[in-house]
């Protein structure tokens, strides 16, 4: 930013910071009038200027080893996730941002998840699982903050077979009642 811009950015700052001062001089109503009891002082805003780096932005996942301690204490606290020798383990996706001369930084966007069983489940018992797992990821959302905004998936592996479906909708169809096999239209 140029000389000329850094003074500007001071003027404006200063002219807000005169108004809030200005504005608490109103009377809050016709009975009551607030008188500050030492002028407002305005003083000059330093900006210091950083240049901006581009960043090359490439897809990246990055593994939540923490997360997924916590997930396999829930499953074996959980008989029916224990006993079908589910798993569940987390990943952050999201984006690296790459410059040179630094090191890439991690944005995350969403934490996605994977159940894992080995088996034969009729689409009741599967749905049933994936019920319990969702009850799983949640119960350990109160233990700890999952990486970025966003809700991200649930990945379903079945004897080596994979389907994805959104977190936020079997979430909103495990509110809605519904419960094991309809659980499995929400899979891709």
């Amino acid at each position: 930013m140029s000389g000329n811009g850094c003074v500007l950015q001071a003027f404006v700052v200063a002219l807000i910071v005169g108004f809030v001062g200005w504005f608490a001089l109103v009377p809050a109503s016709p009975s009551v009038m607030v008188t500050p009891s030492a002028p407002v002082e305005v003083t000059a805003v330093v900006v210091t200027e950083v240049p901006y780096q581009a960043c090359v932005w490439n897809w990246h996942s990055e593994p939540q080893p923490q997360i997924d301690a916590l997930l396999a204490e829930q499953v074996l606290s959980v008989r029916v996730l224990r006993e079908n020798g589910a798993v569940i383990t987390a990943i952050a996706f999201g984006e690296n941002c790459n410059t040179p001369n630094n090191p890439p930084r991690f944005a995350a966007m969403q934490t996605d998840f994977t159940l894992t069983l080995t088996g034969n489940f009729d689409d009741a018992t599967l749905g049933m699982l994936v019920g319990e797992s969702v009850a799983a990821i949640d119960a350990v959302a109160t233990l700890t903050t999952f990486p970025g905004p966003n809700p991200g998936y649930l990945d379903l592996v079945v004897n080596g077979s994979q389907r994805r479906a959104w977190l936020r909708e079997l979430r909103t169809a495990l509110a809605a009642g519904e419960t094991g096999a309809a659980l499995l239209a929400y899979f891709e």
